[in-house]
């Protein structure tokens, strides 16, 4: 499992046209200390599409 995801409801993932951002729909409350809601957007993002100094092509991210 990736390092946001886990506890809550992640649903219906969507890349960016450039590789990096990942967006998804998610019951995660706005805060640490609330209670999961309904579905709102959220979106992850990565600064590089470098992995161990190996440049992905869009063909792999997506």
């Amino acid at each position: 499992m990736v390092s946001f995801t886990g506890k809550y409801k992640d649903l219906e993932p969507f890349l960016s046209t450039d590789g990096l951002k990942l967006y998804f729909a998610s019951n995660r409350p706005l805060t640490e200390s609330g209670e999961p809601k309904d579905f709102d957007i959220w979106y992850v993002e990565r600064k590089t599409l470098k992995v161990n100094g190996l440049l992905l092509s869009m063909l792999e991210v997506r």
